[in-house]
C-alpha cells in the first residue's frame, strides 16, 4: 500500500537540500465529513510519528485552507505534508507498507484513545472526494529554520516556469529580499521547492512551490529604499522585478493554517 501521503517543512539548512524530499496532498473532503477527516488524520498521524520516532521521517504537519485563489475548481480543504531526509528513506516506508502492517501500527499506539472499530470505520468510510498529491524537492530558502507552531499561517504560491532562468530569479532576486525580510522581523521563513513527480489528479501547471510564513507583527517589505540599494538603485530593482515576473506564472495561491505538526 504505497501512496503519497503528504509539503515539505522543507526549511533547514542549505547543506542538506539535495537530499530532502517531501510530499505534499491536498485533500479535497466530501460535504459532511470533515469530523471523520479529522479522525482519518488522527490515525495517520500515529503512522506518520511511529515513522518520526524510528528516523524514517523528519516531520509531518497538517494545515488547513483558509483562502484560495485559482487552482482547480474543487479547492482542497486540508493540506498534508510529510518530509522525509532522502527518497530512498521515502521508499523504505512505502515500498514495504501494507494494510495489515499499517493497522497493527496505528491500533496500537491508538489504544485506550480509538476503538478497532472505530478505526475500521473511518478507514473505510467515503471521506474524500479528491487527492492531488505532489513530491518536491527544496531549492534554495532563508535561514534560519523558523520554529513552526500551530497557529501558524503559510502562504502557498503554486508556480509555473516560463523560461530557464526562472530558478535563477528566485535564487539571486526574491531569496536577497525575503532574507531582508526575515533579518528585520517582517518574515519568519520563505522556502523555495521544485516538484519532481505527482500524482495523475494533480494539477499539471506548477513546476515549483514557494512558501512564506509572515510575521504577525510587522508588515512585509516589497519596496523600501533599502531594498534599492541592494540591487544598485530603484529603477535596477523595478526591472529586476519585471523580468521575475516574466519568468513564472502563479497559477494558485493559498493562506493556510498549521492545524498539527510533529517533528
Amino acid at each position: 500500500m504505497k501512496k503519497f501521503i503528504t509539503l515539505f517543512f522543507l526549511f533547514i539548512s542549505a547543506s542538506t537540500f539535495s537530499q530532502v524530499v517531501s510530499s505534499v496532498d491536498f485533500h479535497v473532503i466530501n460535504d459532511g465529513m470533515e469530523e471523520d477527516y479529522l479522525k482519518l488524520e488522527k490515525i495517520w498521524r500515529e503512522f506518520h510519528s511511529q515513522n518520526i520516532e524510528d528516523g524514517k521521517m523528519i516531520r509531518w504537519s497538517m494545515l488547513k485552507v483558509v483562502e484560495s485563489n485559482g487552482g482547480p475548481n474543487d479547492t482542497a480543504n486540508y493540506i498534508t505534508v510529510n518530509t522525509y531526509n532522502s527518497l530512498e528513506s521515502f521508499n523504505s516506508i512505502w515500498d514495504n507498507i501494507t494494510l495489515e502492517k499499517f493497522t497493527k501500527v496505528v491500533r496500537k499506539r491508538l489504544r485506550g484513545k480509538m476503538s478497532n472499530k472505530e478505526i475500521n470505520r473511518v478507514l473505510n468510510a467515503k471521506i474524500k472526494k479528491g487527492h492531488r498529491s505532489y513530491m518536491i524537492t527544496p531549492v534554495d530558502g532563508t535561514s534560519p529554520p523558523a520554529n513552526l507552531k500551530i497557529g501558524d499561517y503559510i502562504l502557498l504560491d503554486a508556480m509555473s516556469q516560463n523560461n530557464k532562468d526562472y530558478e535563477d530569479y528566485e535564487k539571486l532576486f526574491a531569496k536577497p529580499i525575503m532574507q531582508h525580510n526575515v533579518d528585520n522581523g517582517s518574515l519568519n521563513l520563505w522556502g523555495f521547492t521544485k516538484i519532481f513527480d505527482r500524482n495523475e489528479t494533480a494539477m499539471k501547471e506548477p513546476t515549483h512551490f514557494t512558501w512564506r510564513v509572515p510575521s504577525k507583527t510587522k508588515d512585509f517589505d516589497w519596496d523600501s529604499a533599502v531594498l534599492h540599494d541592494k540591487f544598485g538603485n530603484k529603477f535596477v530593482y523595478d526591472k529586476m522585478w519585471e523580468l521575475a515576473i516574466d519568468s513564472r506564472k502563479v497559477v494558485g495561491s493559498s493562506k493556510l493554517e498549521i492545524v498539527d505538526i510533529i517533528q
